[in-house]
């Protein structure tokens, strides 16, 4: 066979080289720089084209902003976020996300709809919060999956009937200050406590007895919300961070402050007791991992100094650790972060300094949109 053949058959090196002993030399030389030239160029070239693809689409993902209130967006990070939305610890970080749900209100499908369907901000059921058109043009919906009434369950039962509470964790980093270049790796679980900071939050009836607070129904899912910590605790002690394992927990008062302030004092004092027996439960329960529990207060730290042994205060962006665990006291209905930037809460200083926006969202994390992230918890 003439050279010129085997020049034009440019992915044949391997066979040729198979019958070398047929060969001239001259064609057995041009099979072996065929050959090495697959592995110096051919290769890279179409690694690096399959992933610049990839990046494409992860860029590509930020066009979720385009549906928030300008007033709400994370602008201090953005930088930040749209390289890491293009890096290796996105994906690394995105496949370490879970989705810890209330197996006994919620099947699997409808526990996936909750984490996927929601606002991008909503404080206070206020009103122009977000671009209802735009977010309906990318997912398909207007509302988050408690306020909007046509979102029922497999069951035919509505999702505002109940709790209906799933929570999402995942690692990520805490960039301090946001858009400056240190960064801590911390994990994050995002945990939506009973909003009633309003009488129109859609479980507000749901909790609410004659007029009272119904103990029961509260003491009920703040158990709940402590068995989720204390599983997605237990899941990640030895085995976040690439095996590195939690060096601390960091809980806030989910709940405790903004979310009760459609209630009376003593509906307030009442609610926040509760917490406190939940918490001394969840501590016994925690004590064999032998895991330093911190409580995260930067707002009134004196009035809160008696809830725990140990607090820190301050800005959680300036006081989490590397390696922290930290529980975000989350919005039922709004993604990670909710207002960010312009939200003073726990979860706005999360979404202004973290990337839980990409990672604990179904819309830029495809690994929430599979039951294989589904953890089912008991309320018991």
């Amino acid at each position: 066979m003439k050279i010129s053949s085997y020049c034009s058959n440019y992915f044949s090196g391997f066979g040729e080289i198979y019958n070398y002993h047929k060969n001239t030399y001259s064609i057995n030389f041009l099979a072996m720089l065929k050959i090495l030239s697959y592995f110096t160029v051919i290769i890279p070239l179409t690694v690096g084209t399959v992933y610049g693809i990839s990046l494409c689409g992860r860029v590509s993902h930020l066009t979720v902003f385009d549906a928030y209130n300008p007033h709400f967006l994370p602008k201090a990070n953005l930088h930040n976020l749209e390289a890491y939305s293009q890096s290796e610890d996105f994906i690394r970080h995105a496949k370490s996300a879970r989705i810890y749900y209330n197996s006994e209100q919620l099947s699997s499908r409808d526990a996936l709809r909750v984490i996927f369907q929601r606002e991008p901000t909503n404080i206070a059921m206020g009103e122009n919060q977000y671009d209802k058109v735009q977010l309906a043009a990318m997912f398909g919906y207007e509302k988050s999956v408690y306020n909007d009434l046509r979102a029922r369950k497999e069951d035919g039962t509505l999702f505002k009937e109940l709790p209906n509470t799933a929570a999402v964790y995942s690692e990520t980093f805490l960039w301090d200050p946001p858009g400056g270049a240190n960064k801590k790796e911390v994990a994050c679980l995002s945990l939506p406590a009973p909003a009633l900071d309003s009488s129109s939050q859609p479980h507000y009836d749901y909790y609410m007895s004659s007029g009272q607070l119904d103990v029961k129904k509260y003491n009920q899912e703040m158990a709940f919300l402590f068995n989720c910590v204390e599983r997605a605790v237990r899941d990640h002690r030895y085995t976040a961070f690439e095996g590195k394992g939690l060096k601390r927990v960091v809980l806030s008062k989910f709940g405790q402050g903004a979310f009760l302030e459609a209630l009376s004092t003593e509906d307030r004092r009442i609610a926040q007791q509760i917490y406190r027996d939940q918490l001394a439960k969840f501590l016994s329960h925690i004590a064999d991992l032998k895991i330093d529990v911190v409580m995260s207060e930067y707002q009134q730290p004196g009035l809160w100094n008696s809830w725990h042994k140990k607090i820190i205060v301050g800005d959680i962006v300036k006081t989490a650790q590397e390696g922290d665990f930290i529980v975000n006291a989350w919005d039922p209905h709004s993604a990670p972060g909710n207002g960010n930037d312009a939200d003073k809460s726990f979860d706005g200083a999360m979404g202004k300094g973290s990337a839980i926006l990409l990672t604990q969202t179904a819309w830029l994390n495809e690994n929430l949109r599979s039951p294989d992230c589904l953890v089912g918890v008991n309320s018991t």
